[in-house]
């Protein structure tokens, strides 16, 4: 029996001249309101394959889209940078795969967010002929690093105070929720770029 020489260049595994397909999302973890680019490689020219993207919502419930796509000539894919030939949806976006996800049940009415502000998994699976040849992992995250979230209940005012990172004073914004009650889903990313944001309940 004859063996293929094994060479691994660049994170990929060439067997005999044969290049192992990869799928990267990049970078693999981002702000909600952020793009990241999907990407494959190790395609043949031409090809024309399918990505899927899974993911499971707050309130355990299953989202996914598929687009297909076709390879350039040199065997690569850039949703960021090229619109799908068929699926989910039809323009370049780079997070079209994203923002396309239907539930896989006709039982959701709405998406749920992760609990308790936590990152959102995102599951990304290159196709061929059906079958999985590669996958990525992306994490979309609601809160910023570093930022600092203070439950409020002092003398009848009740909410959350989140705290960007940062000595000194910061631009300030007020959430107040309406006449159902509760806390509004706010936009606590903006404390990455220095908002000091207050829920109100």
């Amino acid at each position: 029996m004859k063996l293929l020489p094994l060479v691994i260049f660049g994170g990929l595994l060439i067997a005999g001249g044969v290049t192992a397909q990869s799928l990267e999302v990049a970078p693999a973890r981002v702000p909600v309101d952020e793009a990241a680019a999907i990407r494959a490689t190790g395609l043949d020219p031409n090809e024309r394959v399918a990505i899927r993207a899974e993911l499971t919502d707050g309130g355990g419930q299953s989202w996914a889209s598929q687009a297909d796509f076709v390879a350039d000539a040199q065997g690569n894919i850039d949703a960021s940078k090229q619109a799908p030939v068929a699926g989910s949806y039809k323009e370049v976006s780079a997070m079209g795969l994203i923002w396309s996800m239907m539930p896989v049940t006709k039982k959701v009415n709405a998406y749920m967010a992760a609990r308790d502000l936590g990152p959102q998994a995102v599951e990304s699976h290159l196709l061929r002929k059906g079958k999985e040849t590669a996958g990525a992992h992306l994490e979309q995250v609601t809160l910023a690093d570093g930022v600092q979230r203070i439950r409020v209940h002092d003398d009848g005012l009740r909410g959350t105070l989140f705290v960007p990172p940062g000595v000194g004073r910061h631009p300030a914004v007020l959430v107040v929720g309406g006449s159902n009650g509760g806390v509004p889903r706010a936009r606590h990313w903006l404390t990455d770029v220095s908002f000091l944001f207050h829920r109100r309940r």
